[in-house]
């Protein structure tokens, strides 16, 4: 759906979000897997502060062209399959992950499945983004 992509109002809590939303990054991308639950990315807080990242999002080297269209054609009903909005309640502890797999399972503090039926990420190239609440690109990750 569409209104997965539009930014969101600001929210209490979300003071705390910007002060160490630095310290997140994307520590690790497994792209070449058997198993759907086999592909995942890891997101790690390095900071010294909890961050609360409920309602960031990851997004796959679609967003490049996603981003790039006028918004009354932001209408492909496929563009879900590019994206993961992160659960609310989702804090960071620091020097903590989450891992965030394609496949099924049910989701706990450690590990958030997308749930989906095929490879989200490319084996021979992509990229994955990592952004705020408000869009903002906080990390990004590439291979081959």
């Amino acid at each position: 759906m569409v209104w997965l992509l539009l930014p969101m109002a600001a929210r209490p809590g979300d003071a705390q979000v910007a002060e160490g939303m630095g310290s997140v990054i994307i520590l690790r991308v497994q792209y070449a897997a058997s198993t759907l639950n086999e592909e995942f990315v890891v997101i790690f807080n390095q900071g010294k502060t909890a961050v609360d990242i409920s309602g960031w999002v990851l997004f796959n080297s679609y967003y490049q062209e996603y981003r790039n269209l006028p918004l009354r054609e932001r209408n492909d009903v496929l563009a879900w399959k590019h994206v993961y909005r992160i659960p609310y309640g989702v804090v960071l502890e620091p020097r903590r992950w989450v891992r965030i797999c394609s496949g099924h399972g049910q989701d706990n503090e450690l590990y958030l499945y997308r749930n989906l039926n095929g490879e989200w990420l490319e084996d021979e190239g992509d990229t994955v983004y990592l952004m705020d609440t408000g869009f903002t690109v906080i990390d990004q990750k590439s291979w081959p």
